[in-house]
């Protein structure tokens, strides 16, 4: 497994899996997760599909937050609509179909972003953190969809049968994978559930880490491993080989 926390995206996901969340139970995912209802992603997403917003469907909202006074807000927005124009109006139509792919529009963003239109030589001298940044929304965003996207607190609960304060308490005792949002809400990256509960083993699994960070968690999970085959590492945690899983994980950050 390479041990590059962040840049370990391996795409082979050709083993046969466990059972997960049924298809026909319903996923509760959160608001800009980056999987769909059911566990199908439909193409297209909120760009091409019935969801799509129109420009006269969010204008009330743009009309309201340009007419803000306050000073920080109109600085942020300012900032931010001349980079999406930038980054418009040097797009291909080919690749604006595929910002159109994405499920969401948070993701929409994300990969409007990546593309690096407008970010010239002076934005690279003047803020150097600029491509690591887009790069690391872009790689969080693969993950989420390699994940199966994540539930909100509330479905979690409800999957597992407990109060959402007995969901939080998993968390801080490290019994369940959990990533924050912008707004600091919990989000559960789905892979680590299935129609019983969660899957077994992931308690231990996750003490075993050498690294604190919920995304790197992440990363080594979905990421495949000679030392299981050649699978994902969460698979193999699903069909029982917590052994091998937990030799893989050790060795991370170690």
């Amino acid at each position: 497994m390479k041990r590059d926390t962040m840049k370990t995206v391996a795409r082979n996901e050709k083993s046969a899996r466990p059972k997960r969340l049924s298809k026909s139970m319903p996923q509760g995912r959160s608001k800009g997760s980056a999987g769909t209802k059911g566990g199908s992603r439909k193409r297209g997403g909120q760009g091409a599909g019935e969801t799509h917003q129109t420009l006269n469907d969010v204008s009330p909202a743009v009309a309201t937050l340009l007419r803000t006074n306050d000073p920080v807000k109109r600085a942020v927005i300012t900032r931010y609509l001349r980079v999406m124009a930038n980054a418009l109006n040097g797009a291909t139509d080919v690749s604006l179909q595929h910002v159109l792919e994405a499920p969401t529009d948070a993701g929409s963003a994300a990969q409007l972003l990546s593309l690096g239109i407008g970010f010239t030589e002076a934005v690279s001298v003047l803020d150097p953190t600029v491509p690591a940044i887009i790069r690391g929304v872009a790689m969080k965003r693969d993950l989420l969809e390699r994940a199966g996207g994540v539930l909100g607190t509330s479905r979690v609960a409800e999957l597992l049968g407990i109060s959402s304060q007995a969901v939080v308490k998993r968390v801080r005792n490290g019994a369940l994978l959990a990533l924050e949002d912008a707004s600091g809400h919990l989000q559960f990256p789905a892979m680590q559930f299935t129609d019983a509960g969660t899957v077994g083993g992931l308690k231990e699994v996750l003490a075993a880490f050498n690294v604190e960070s919920p995304w790197t968690r992440l990363a080594v999970l979905l990421d495949t491993d000679e030392a299981v085959g050649g699978r994902r590492v969460i698979d193999a945690l699903c069909a029982g080989e917590l052994g091998s899983v937990l030799d893989v994980v050790r060795s991370f950050g170690a």
